[in-house]
């Protein structure tokens, strides 16, 4: 839609009510990864450096 020149992209993002940060995000995303690129995403980080792993909480408890 925006890329005909139809709407701006800035109209667009505000017809959907999100931020054109938000906009940039998801299209970015789309463009790499197509549709599965603007599905929900997990903030749980990869790793945790401050976890503790199984043997050490089996030698606290």
């Amino acid at each position: 839609m925006w890329q005909e020149k139809q709407t701006s992209f800035k109209g667009l993002c505000e017809k959907y009510g999100i931020s054109e940060k938000t906009g940039h995000k998801w299209k970015n995303r789309f463009f790499e990864y197509g549709y599965a690129g603007i599905c929900d995403r997990s903030r749980t980080p990869e790793n945790s450096p401050s976890k503790l792993d199984e043997d050490m909480v089996i030698r606290v408890n």
